[in-house]
């Protein structure tokens, strides 16, 4: 059965690429599908404490980590095909 999203706290990119995913209606709000990994635990940690999720929060730490994955972004795009220039008023959201 599918469980509603809950908020917690994240970083301004999780919030950033989650607001640009709902835009585009990528988004459902609900936690429906069920993954099972094997991931390094010193990625994982490093993972969780750079998008500001507890790392305990194993559903917040992987939908925060593909929601900046999936994103769209200037610089994700420009860092794919490196032959194109940035755009004059590009600032990277640091």
């Amino acid at each position: 059965m599918p469980t509603q999203a809950t908020p917690t706290a994240r970083s301004a990119s999780v919030a950033l690429s989650l607001s640009k995913l709902a835009a585009e209606g990528k988004v459902t709000g609900l936690r429906s599908s069920k993954i099972s990994a094997r991931v390094d635990p010193g990625v994982y940690a490093a993972a969780a404490a750079r998008l500001g999720v507890a790392p305990e929060q194993v559903s917040e730490v992987i939908n925060a980590a593909l929601a900046v994955t999936a994103a769209p972004d200037r610089f994700k795009a420009w860092w794919d095909n490196p032959g194109d220039p940035l755009p004059d008023d590009f600032e990277l959201a640091i």
